[in-house]
């Protein structure tokens, strides 16, 4: 497995996943729509991308993190905010979603 893991949506339960994969030694690659959920990924040492869709283009394995079905089609879906649409790019790639919603 690459060392680069990608996470979309680094609010309070997102960055927490990705402080645990920093400090596990893991490269993490992210987006989020607030500002500030950005910063604190790069303060850890994560690197931001600006659309869901480049997470998924850096990384074999994308953790999703979203607070709404809604937040969920935007960024799998594609929508104008999500910069288009991402998915597994081979068989080995891996998505998964990890929120709590309804």
């Amino acid at each position: 497995m690459n060392g680069k893991v990608g996470m979309v949506g680094v609010g309070v339960m997102g960055f927490a996943m990705a402080r645990n994969l920093r400090q596990a030694g893991f490269d993490v690659v992210g987006y989020d729509p607030a500002p500030g959920a950005r910063e604190r990924l790069a303060g850890i040492g994560g690197t931001i991308v600006e659309a869901p869709r480049l997470v998924a283009e850096a990384c074999p394995t994308i953790i999703l993190s979203l607070p709404s079905a809604k937040a969920l089609a935007d960024a799998v879906g594609g929508g104008k905010r999500a910069g288009g649409s991402f998915g597994p790019r081979n068989s080995r790639d891996r998505v998964l979603d990890l929120a709590t919603r309804r």
